[in-house]
C-alpha cells in the first residue's frame, strides 16, 4: 500500500493500546486536576515559532493568511490562555493529538502532555516531573530523567563574555550542544583564559549526576544566576521527594537544548530501549510575569513500551 514517507496507519491491534494506555494516562493528569483542553489541528503559521522547513504549509482561502498543520500543541494552548477573559490561575490542561513535521523519517506524531500555567513556583516544576515519572511508570523497560537549568549555563555565557569574543562564544555553545570533551578540552587550551574560567568551563561539560553534582558545582558558580539556578534545581528535588519520587532522576547542568525558549528547569525522558527523548519538557512564559511549565510524551513511540493494561471488557451484542 503506497502512503507518503513519514506517516502510518492505526490498525486494531494498535488503536486497542493506544486507547487503552491514552485512558490510563487520562486518569493520571485528572487525578492531579488537569482538563482536556484539545486545539485544533490546522492554525495560522504565525501562532508557531518553527523553522519554515518543518511546516506543512497552505493558504487560507478566508483570510488570505498563511496556515499550517499543528507542529506544536503548547504554542496553541498559550494562545488560548492570552485571550480568555477570566483566568483564574493556575490552569491545569492536558493534551492527546497529532503534531506535523516535514522531517525526512517521520513526519506525523501521536503526543500527549500537559501545561500548568500561572505559577511561577518549583513546587509547579516538580509537580509536572511527578506526572511525568508516573507515567514513564506504565513502561516496561528502565527509564531516566535527565534536568537541568538554562540560568545555570546562561549565567556561564554571561561571564565568558567578558573575556571572549561572540565567534569563540558561538563555537563554545556549539561544543556544549554535541558534548564534545575532546573539542573542549582543546578550546580551553587554545584560549588564554584564567583558571576559575577553565575550570568552571571543564567541569560543567561534565556535570552529570546524582544532588551530589549540584553540591559539587556551587564552588564553580561564577554569579548569582548560576546560583539561582542551582537553588531552584535542589527545591525541585525537595518537591519530588515530598511526592516520594528518588529514582531515576539525573541533573545534567550542560544541558543548552532550549535556552531560547525555555526560562529555568528543562528536562528530557529516556528509555534504556529508545535512543532518542521519549519526552521533552521545561519552564517557559506565557507572558512576562505568567510563568508555565509542561512536557510533551511521544506516545507513538512510548506505546511499544508500556507493559499489558487490560482494557475493560464490554459487553458484546449479537450482530443482526
Amino acid at each position: 500500500m503506497l502512503i507518503p514517507r513519514g506517516l502510518n496507519y492505526f490498525f486494531e491491534d494498535v488503536f486497542s493500546k493506544l486507547q487503552t494506555v491514552s485512558f490510563k494516562i487520562m486518569d493520571i493528569y485528572e487525578t492531579w486536576g488537569y482538563e482536556a483542553l484539545i486545539p485544533p489541528d490546522i492554525d495560522f503559521k504565525s501562532t508557531f515559532n518553527v523553522k519554515e522547513e518543518e511546516l506543512f504549509r497552505f493558504l487560507d482561502k478566508f483570510s488570505g493568511k498563511t496556515l499550517v498543520l499543528r507542529p506544536d500543541f503548547t504554542p496553541q494552548i498559550k494562545k488560548y490562555v492570552l485571550f480568555l477573559e477570566e483566568k483564574l490561575y493556575p490552569l491545569r490542561y492536558y493534551y492527546f493529538g497529532n503534531i506535523f513535521r516535514d522531517y525526512k523519517h517521520k513526519r506525523q506524531n501521536f503526543v500527549t502532555g500537559v501545561e500548568l500555567i500561572g505559577c511561577n513556583e518549583q513546587e509547579a516544576d516538580g509537580e509536572v516531573l511527578s506526572i511525568l515519572h508516573l507515567i514513564l511508570n506504565l513502561a516496561s523497560t528502565s527509564f531516566q530523567v535527565d534536568i537541568g537549568h538554562t540560568l545555570f549555563l546562561e549565567g556561564l555565557f554571561e561571564e565568558l563574555e567578558k573575556v571572549l569574543d561572540p565567534e569563540s562564544i558561538l563555537l563554545l555553545k556549539e561544543i556544549f550542544k554535541r558534548k564534545e570533551i575532546t573539542h573542549l578540552e582543546a578550546f580551553v587550551e587554545s584560549k588564554k583564559l584564567d583558571s576559575k574560567y577553565k575550570d568552571t568551563i571543564n567541569f560543567v561539560l561534565n556535570a552529570y549526576g546524582d544532588l551530589e553534582i549540584l553540591k559539587k558545582a556551587k564552588k564553580f558558580a561564577l554569579n548569582e544566576k548560576m546560583e539561582n539556578a542551582l537553588y531552584d534545581l535542589e527545591k525541585v528535588y525537595k518537591v519530588l521527594k515530598n511526592y516520594e519520587i528518588k529514582t531515576n532522576l539525573v541533573f545534567d547542568l550542560s544541558e543548552i537544548r532550549g535556552m531560547d525558549y525555555h526560562k529555568g528547569i528543562i528536562f528530557e525522558a529516556f528509555l534504556t530501549s529508545y535512543p532518542f527523548p521519549i519526552a521533552k519538557g521545561g519552564r517557559y512564559y506565557v507572558k512576562d510575569n505568567i510563568g508555565a511549565v509542561g512536557f510533551t510524551l511521544d506516545l507513538e513511540s512510548f506505546l511499544p513500551f508500556v507493559k499489558d493494561i487490560r482494557p475493560k471488557k464490554l459487553k458484546k451484542f449479537k450482530q443482526i
